[in-house]
């Protein structure tokens, strides 16, 4: 009975512990997020370059997988990055939003980025990207 409960424990715990990878594909120019063949999403890069995982913010309900996207602009150069939100009671994505936008070195004076605004509620994140004027709201 012992091992039954630890072995219960354990595939519960598994469940909320999924490792997050980003492989390219190449016949369609998009990249794929998973963490195997039943928690993924695909996604085209916002920017030029190769898109690469910085961090996962693990929740309760909730990984967000942070992606740098890669640098836009020429005179005002910016680091995108954008964050996939997965609801692991759901089990699936809720979308790709902005995360931020950093101002690269040697950019313009006159280049200015608004930080990105994430507000966590009980059941629910606000986004605001004054970059884009966009506004996101994502219940789970």
């Amino acid at each position: 009975m012992k091992i039954l409960l630890i072995l219960l424990t354990l595939i519960s715990f598994n469940s909320y512990s999924l490792e997050w990878n980003l492989v390219y594909q190449d016949d369609t120019y998009n990249y794929k997020l998973f963490a195997d063949d039943k928690n993924f999403t695909t996604f085209h890069p916002a920017a030029p370059g190769t898109p690469k995982i910085t961090r996962i913010q693990k929740h309760e309900n909730l990984d967000i997988i942070v992606i740098n996207m890669g640098d836009m602009g020429t005179q005002c150069l910016v680091l995108i990055q954008n964050a996939f939100i997965f609801d692991k009671k759901k089990g699936k994505f809720l979308g790709e939003f902005p995360f931020q936008r950093i101002k690269k070195e040697g950019s313009s004076k006159s280049c200015n980025t608004e930080k990105v605004v994430w507000k966590y509620n009980k059941n629910k994140i606000e986004i605001v990207d004054k970059n884009t004027d966009s506004k996101y709201s994502v219940d789970f």
